[in-house]
């Protein structure tokens, strides 16, 4: 049997999140290592590019947390569309997460979401609603999924970004009701709903 390792911050969801909804959504046993700040700093040259997350996979490690996702969704199979089309329209939209993190900004994320400081940051709905906006056109179009007929892993990934973000801002969604209802669908998968249960996350991120 393959050997997994997610090494990332303790607590944190961060770009972290998607890949152990993955991993509970599969049922895939994985060993999550988490690490401080200090332990990142003294460990560095042991990751690729220096930073988290990283999967290990049997002793080799993979850098770059959507390229983690996607690994793992070629891995468990069902989740990169139909055909190469539909996985190159998957990978697009799971690139706009990338997007909404610039658009944000690192720093700003990491105090929304870890630190809960989002009411320091009141422009950001505002600067959210571009994206918001083509998300929900999607979901309205192509009834309820990002690609094809069925949950893939950018679902899950884009899910979980706008999950995160309405902890933070509790009316983000209130009038996006596609996306929100399929915030909701994607959380209530079997796997994802009892590792979501049973997470403790700083400020619930």
């Amino acid at each position: 049997m393959v050997q997994y390792k997610l090494y990332y911050f303790e607590k944190i969801g961060g770009r972290a999140e998607a890949a152990r909804l993955l991993f509970a959504y599969s049922n895939l046993p994985y060993e999550e290592v988490d690490l401080t700040m200090e332990d990142l700093a003294k460990q560095k040259e042991k990751f690729p590019f220096g930073q988290l997350p990283v999967l290990e996979v049997d002793g080799k490690m993979l850098a770059q947390s959507l390229t983690i996702c996607r690994y793992l969704a070629k891995t468990i199979g069902g989740l990169s569309g139909n055909n190469d089309l539909e996985s190159a329209q998957i990978d697009s939209w799971a690139d706009t997460i990338e997007d909404v993190y610039k658009a944000i900004t690192a720093p700003k994320l990491f105090k929304i979401c870890v630190f809960g400081e989002a009411e320091k940051y009141p422009e950001i709905p505002e600067v959210l609603k571009p994206y918001l906006d083509r998300t929900e056109q999607q979901l309205a179009k192509n009834y309820g999924h990002l690609v094809g007929n069925t949950f893939s892993w950018a679902d899950i990934a884009v899910a979980d970004l706008w999950a995160r973000l309405r902890n933070a801002y509790p009316l983000l969604l209130d009038t996006y009701h596609h996306i929100e209802k399929f915030v909701d669908q994607v959380y209530a998968l079997d796997g994802i709903k009892q590792y979501v249960e049973k997470r403790v996350l700083l400020h619930g991120q």
